[in-house]
């Protein structure tokens, strides 16, 4: 039991923490944002998947 609850708080973490690197990576292209919507608009871009597709 206690096993099984180490492992899941470990994989847990780890989401977390592959979360948060790619956060940081979307940080560092971002360093010319002027405020806070266009930076969280780029993490939803990133992490919805999808692609710039110009007509």
């Amino acid at each position: 039991m206690i096993a099984r609850l180490c492992s899941l708080l470990e994989k847990e973490v780890a989401m977390s923490e592959g979360l948060n690197s790619q956060i940081q990576k979307i940080k560092r292209m971002a360093c010319g944002f002027r405020n806070i919507e266009p930076f969280k608009t780029a993490i939803y871009f990133h992490w919805g998947g999808l692609d710039l597709v110009l007509c």
